[in-house]
């Protein structure tokens, strides 16, 4: 089953870091559940919640910039200037730049949805405990 799914990968991405296989994923993704979900819980157990509002403010400041220069790269290489059909569009394994430019701007995107991890990790630091459901937890991972 994982050779099939590892053959179904991207060709262009192959000996690029974190899409060689689950070796790095997979440990960082169960990591951050026992972390969230069982560690963090019981290390602040005894402890007071962190003020953070701060480091927070900072944090969702770096979001809202990061993402909002993903989502300007991503639209003016696909729909907004690369040609993509907003109804429709298939996979396409071209090496052209566009193409390329996409993947890459995807890679680096993997890295952005690791850093918010950052975000759960604030509400067991600051004991909001009850922000972190299932579907949180899994819309970050």
């Amino acid at each position: 089953m994982y050779d099939q799914f590892m053959s179904m990968r991207d060709p262009r991405t192959v000996g690029w870091g974190l899409t060689r296989n689950l070796k790095f994923i997979l440990p960082i993704s169960l990591g951050y559940l026992y972390i969230v979900k069982v560690w963090g819980p019981r290390w602040m157990a005894q402890r007071k919640p962190y003020k953070l509002k701060s480091v927070i403010t900072a944090y969702n400041l770096f979001q809202v910039i990061v993402n909002g220069f993903f989502f300007v790269q991503y639209a003016r290489h696909s729909y907004v200037g690369g040609g993509y059909n907003v109804l429709c569009q298939g996979v396409s394994y071209s090496r052209d730049s566009n193409s390329m430019v996409i993947l890459n701007l995807s890679w680096w995107y993997i890295f952005v949805r690791i850093a918010d991890f950052m975000d759960t990790f604030f509400f067991v630091a600051t004991k909001k405990f009850s922000h972190i459901t299932f579907l949180h937890a899994n819309k970050v991972e």
